[in-house]
């Protein structure tokens, strides 16, 4: 079943997994600052995959999920990986892989108890080279103007890396 969380963000999981909520608890979250971001590059998913690896982001990425290795190699259909990471509060799953023909990685936090959410998206159009790169990321409890602003900042480092010549 796909779902969306009253916090902001969505998932799937299990029918057996999922709780349904009433609209007063659903009202208790209230509202959750989300980033979207979305774009066309001018580059294949490959060239995104290593701009994308070039950046901050992706080195801190692999540190925290040790997978260096993984996080600086080049794009292939079939590289994917499973991210695991816990300490101190902080728990978080992952993927990076295909998901029906997009690059896709989708990261979720468990911040002693708060779900906090990381994705990235590349499709790519076969006939143009063109690709459209989608950033969601959030909730943000504080600070969502800054959070938008880091991550515009990293999207046009992703596209300005993609595009030069």
């Amino acid at each position: 079943v796909g779902y969306r969380f009253p916090s902001g963000g969505n998932g799937s999981t299990w029918f057996s997994e999922v709780d349904f909520l009433s609209d007063e608890e659903v009202k208790g979250y209230g509202p959750a600052p989300m980033v979207y971001l979305h774009g066309d590059v001018q580059a294949s998913r490959e060239k995104i995959w290593k701009a994308i690896t070039g950046t901050e982001y992706a080195r801190s990425l692999g540190k925290k999920f040790k997978q260096e290795a993984f996080f600086s190699s080049d794009w292939t259909d079939k590289a994917e990986a499973h991210l695991t990471y816990e300490w101190d509060g902080e728990k978080a799953t992952g993927y990076v892989g295909m998901v029906y023909g997009n690059l896709y990685l989708q990261i979720d936090y468990d911040r002693d108890g708060e779900h906090f959410t990381e994705k990235l998206m590349v499709g790519q159009n076969r006939e143009t080279g063109a690709s459209e790169l989608h950033v969601v990321s959030g909730p943000y409890t504080q600070g969502i103007e800054a959070q938008s602003g880091v991550w515009e900042t990293w999207f046009q480092e992703v596209k300005r890396k993609c595009e030069k010549k």
